[in-house]
């Protein structure tokens, strides 16, 4: 069972026992990547103790669908393990475009290069202008250069002391919100796509051994997209069938989908 910790202020943590733990290893094997990865098993934890995931299936459906279980048997993979990992990247998903923080606004060198990249090499079309108070300033052509020059040295200048992407946030900045399915959709086939590459990585998936008359798949593409469907991500019965309708719209939104930071899993 795992471990009720109460704080002095009030504040409950589950922390997870040695058997939880590993019963979370894919979780592990995903969040490893990521800066505060280390992080990210006991925050996941945390919130399934408290009910906190809200997911619109339960393990029992996940289990009894067999399309996705045999297939993950083929891989060899641990349908248990793989359940805690669906409803890690579920909550994960979730909470990664509300409540959330829109990281290129909090970003000086990003905002600064997506800017440069809408005016582009030629400028000569370009206007500013300038207001104070209720006056608006005339702003010469060679003044215009001077202005838009000076952009340029900024963002290199940011570059080189290797800070053009940082960014500044505080706990009071996860108000964004950008609740599109497709968003999430692309997020999370993103992410089982990084935990099918860790498990080959530390050897947990095998090559499937097709038998004769089997209409077992092991596209992977094709189960992640069973799993969105799954998610409720989409009502579209295509989905579980063939992977073009996810690789469709993997393709639509790419480059598109905002870059954000979750409160949760920062």
């Amino acid at each position: 069972m795992s471990t009720r910790i109460e704080y002095e202020d009030g504040v409950v943590y589950f922390d997870p026992e040695p058997s939880e733990m590993e019963q979370m290893e894919y979780v592990c094997l995903l969040s490893d990547g990521y800066e505060n990865g280390d992080c990210y098993p006991y925050r996941f934890f945390d919130r399934l103790c408290k009910g906190a995931i809200a997911a619109p299936f339960h393990k029992e459906r996940f289990l009894g669908d067999v399309d996705i279980t045999a297939t993950l048997e083929g891989f060899g993979l641990d349908t248990e393990k793989f359940w805690m990992a669906v409803l890690f990247v579920y909550d994960w998903a979730e909470n990664q475009f509300v409540g959330c923080v829109d990281i290129k606004s909090h970003s000086h060198g990003l905002l600064l290069q997506d800017l440069l990249a809408k005016l582009g090499d030629d400028t000569s079309d370009v206007t500013i202008r300038i207001r104070k108070g209720r006056r608006n300033l005339e702003v010469s052509p060679m003044i215009r250069q001077d202005i838009l020059d000076a952009l340029h040295v900024k963002s290199e200048a940011l570059k080189r002391k290797g800070i053009d992407r940082f960014y500044v946030y505080s706990a009071g900045d996860f108000k964004d919100s950008f609740p599109v399915s497709s968003y999430k959709m692309c997020f999370a086939a993103e992410r089982f796509q990084e935990l099918f590459a860790a498990l080959e990585r530390c050897g947990r998936m095998v090559t499937p051994k097709r038998r004769k008359g089997s209409i077992v798949s092991y596209n992977r593409m094709l189960l992640v997209s069973r799993i969105i469907y799954l998610f409720r991500y989409t009502d579209n019965s295509a989905f579980l069938d063939s992977d073009d309708p996810l690789k469709g719209i993997l393709k639509d939104y790419r480059g598109k989908i905002p870059q954000t930071l979750s409160a949760i899993y920062d």
